[in-house]
């Protein structure tokens, strides 16, 4: 069974798709809970949004409104814990990072916890983890150039199929 420990006696059970503490339970939808673990596997790391729409919904084409929904709904249900050391921070037209630093010792709690709520921007503990980021950020742009570059081979592809309304929806659709 896996669980993250989200705060101070707050965890969430990935099995279950809860989270929970002393006072409170809260169930998470499907895709929710997917995009905590996403998040939870992924601390202090920019997730792009193609990454997390391929991971979440898998081959299903969704827009950006079904991820940013998600978050929404995820951000409210994590708002019920006041011992939540966590959050989910958006950058903007990249995509979302779940702020995340070891702060074990003086919360005088487990190993596996998420950090105090932060107000102040996302750093970087050193260059080397600043470097992994963007270096990762960069694999994932390009990677989703490729997406973008066989999205519009599989369009051109179509159009030789269907009539131009079809064809001009569909390109609208894949570029929004």
């Amino acid at each position: 069974m896996k669980d993250y420990t989200l705060g101070k006696g707050v965890k969430f059970n990935l099995i279950k798709c809860t989270i929970s503490s002393e006072h409170r339970d809260i169930t998470l939808g499907s895709r929710e809970a997917k995009l905590l673990e996403l998040f939870c596997e992924n601390p202090n790391q920019l997730l792009d949004k193609t990454l997390m729409t391929d991971t979440v919904w898998g081959a299903v084409i969704v827009s950006e409104t079904s991820l940013t929904k998600a978050i929404s709904n995820l951000r409210k249900a994590l708002n019920h814990f006041q011992d939540l050391v966590c959050e989910i921070k958006t950058i903007p037209k990249e995509g979302y990072v779940f702020i995340f630093e070891n702060k074990c010792d003086s919360l005088n709690i487990e190993e596996n916890i998420l950090p105090e709520k932060q107000e102040k921007p996302l750093s970087f503990k050193n260059d080397n983890q600043e470097k992994h980021i963007n270096n990762e950020y960069i694999v994932n742009k390009k990677i989703n150039e490729h997406r973008k570059s066989f999205s519009l081979l599989s369009l051109t592809i179509f159009s030789s199929l269907v009539s131009s309304a079809a064809t001009v929806t569909l390109f609208n659709y894949l570029t929004f």
